[in-house]
């Protein structure tokens, strides 16, 4: 059951602790006013550690935002490629980087459109013969 407000009858800097869900309905638990997360579990509290998970949910939010707008993002992924493009062209450097980059990014593709199972070993077959009908 999750708290709303601050004034939930709890002490103050008693930790309380609220059960939400997350869009796939996972249980989340909220510790004080925060998420409990790895961090926090192993007992690091350091200051980059929270920053870094305070980054990470922020990152996370607006890349859920920005699933929706597929026009928006092929077109943000072609201006960026092209401006890498024209960095590398005008500064005549950074071909060995740009070729792994490339390279990287063909093997994506191969994986993307590549089957994950063979459709030869796995699933049905037609039938070969007149009794396998």
């Amino acid at each position: 059951v999750a708290h709303k407000g601050r004034g939930s009858g709890s002490a103050r800097g008693a930790h309380r602790i609220a059960a939400t869900r997350n869009p796939i309905g996972e249980p989340m638990y909220a510790e004080g006013d925060g998420l409990v997360g790895a961090d926090e579990s192993l007992g690091e509290s350091s200051a980059a550690a929270r920053l870094s998970t305070t980054f990470g949910r922020k990152l996370q939010y607006y890349l859920d935002k920005a699933a929706p707008h597929t026009a928006a993002r092929w077109a943000s992924a072609t201006v960026l490629t092209l401006l890498y493009c024209v960095r590398v062209y005008y500064l005549n450097g950074w071909y060995i980087v740009t070729y792994g980059l490339g390279i990287y990014l063909l093997n994506l593709l191969i994986a993307f459109l590549s089957p994950q199972i063979d459709p030869e070993m796995e699933g049905p077959t037609l039938p070969n013969s007149r009794e396998d009908e």
